[in-house]
């Protein structure tokens, strides 16, 4: 009887609900709901790209710099290469190179043992050695100017004891970069720079005491072979979610990543997870594909955010935190970085007009003698192209500063002549040519002084020579 009762209710309730319906028409979505819920999913996915960026160019970066291809000189995980030439235009494992020194790297695997690295005496030389995860954060930078030394890099759970006389470097994640610049003084000073790199070891523990040969890694051929933020971009934005969700299985994100990491669970980015287009709608879907393209714009619009005289001043490569707006853009502009108490680098997009700066014209950058760059090793001024590489040019020079014979002004100032054309011979000793099209200009301080690093030093504007 008892059932009969609730099955009677039921229907009654059913029957009026069902007369109420009939007597009224139900509401329709409201479409400006779904395009605010549209815009906010777009918003949150291209936060979580701009969080992600930075570790996925990060590996892109280590596949193609650790496949061994013929005539690339690439070397595979846990094996140091030497660049025993300044960069160049064919140098093109990530943009904005330095060409004033020598590089030195290494991508480490400590998913197994540590690594441990021994550096001789640079004899007074400028050399700055740094680590970099797989997040692109800095876990350190050491710069070593004369005694050698020896240090270990060590895996987030590795536990046990290491051999007298060696730092310990612990790292949170299993992929390391390690990044080498050795100063060259001078034409004459390469060959010793060279013999400094030959002294130079890397090897896992398990071969301390020991003959260690690293092993031949076998080529990828499958693996694509064009520049890693090319690469990167043009993923589409499944693959980028995707790779970032199984990077993050083994290099986990920091405790202050919980704030992002809750709002961009609901599209399907998290560690182990997997990001599947088709569960949104064809409007949201098309937003999400043209990500990568929003990305490249974004950055190239906050190239000149808060420029002064047309220069942009790069800081907080050391400790981003949760701006992981600063880090996607250091990532996008240059991978390797430094401390900003090893190398300052200022960043120029337009000239004193605030004019993007063009092959076809003419730039004076004057240096005053209270002007010239506060550093206590060297500065330099490189010109990039569009693309963030050096480009040929007819004197094969890709970088002009102090360690060139500038020629100076009566005053003690020095004029830098950026342009296509040679200058004259009165004047090619200070002549940087400009690449192709659209360009950049970077100025590098190495060993900066404290007016740079607090910001009381500024660069003064690049003018239109007349």
């Amino acid at each position: 009887m008892k059932n009969a009762v609730l099955i009677f209710t039921a229907f009654a309730i059913f029957a009026a609900l069902l007369l109420f319906g009939c007597g009224r028409e139900m509401p329709e979505p409201n479409p400006r709901n779904a395009e605010a819920e549209r815009a906010h999913m777009t918003q949150t996915a291209k936060d979580a790209y701009v969080y992600g960026f930075p570790m996925v160019l990060t590996e892109i970066t280590r596949r193609y710099m650790t496949n061994p291809l013929p005539d690339t000189g690439n070397l595979s995980v846990n094996q140091i290469r030497h660049f025993r030439s300044f960069a160049d235009d064919k140098f093109d494992s990530f943009t904005r190179p330095d060409s004033d020194a020598f590089y030195s790297f290494a991508w480490l695997d400590l998913s197994k043992e540590p690594m441990l690295f021994e550096i001789p005496d640079t004899e007074n030389r400028y050399v700055i050695f740094t680590l970099i995860n797989a997040w692109n954060n800095i876990l350190a930078s050491r710069s070593n100017g004369t005694k050698a030394r020896k240090f270990a890099v060590t895996g987030p759970k590795w536990e046990g004891y290491l051999p007298d006389g060696f730092e310990e470097y612990k790292s949170d994640t299993n992929t390391v970069w390690l990044t080498g610049i050795i100063q060259v003084k001078s034409v004459k000073d390469e060959a010793d720079v060279k013999k400094i790199q030959d002294g130079i070891k890397l090897y896992p523990l398990s071969y301390y005491g020991k003959k260690y040969s690293a092993a031949k890694g076998r080529a990828d051929d499958t693996l694509s072979v064009k520049a890693p933020l090319e690469q990167v971009l043009s993923m589409n934005i499944s693959d980028f979610f995707n790779t970032f969700n199984n990077l993050m299985m083994n290099n986990p994100p920091y405790p202050d990543d919980a704030q992002i990491l809750d709002r961009i669970l609901d599209l399907g980015v998290a560690p182990g997870m997997r990001f599947d287009l088709s569960t949104f709608d064809f409007d949201t879907q098309e937003a999400f594909k043209e990500i990568p393209k929003w990305m490249k714009d974004n950055i190239e619009g906050m190239k000149t955010e808060a420029s002064e005289k047309g220069w942009n001043y790069n800081a907080g490569a050391d400790n981003y935190k949760t701006d992981y707006n600063l880090r996607a853009k250091n990532a996008y502009l240059s991978l390797a970085v430094n401390l900003n108490n090893d190398i300052v680098r200022i960043y120029s997009y337009v000239d004193a007009d605030k004019e993007k700066y063009d092959f076809s014209k003419k730039y004076i950058l004057h240096f005053a003698k209270e002007e010239i760059p506060p550093a206590e090793v060297m500065w330099s001024v490189c010109a990039y192209n569009a693309s963030g590489y050096f480009a040929k040019n007819p004197i094969k020079r890709f970088s002009i500063g102090s360690k060139d014979n500038l020629k100076f002004n009566t005053d003690g100032s020095i004029d830098i002549y950026i342009q296509k054309d040679n200058p004259g011979k009165d004047k090619q000793s200070n002549w940087l040519p400009s690449p192709e099209g659209e360009f950049s200009i970077m100025l590098r301080c190495y060993g900066p002084k404290d007016d740079l690093i607090e910001g009381r030093w500024k660069a003064p504007a690049i003018s239109k020579a007349q």
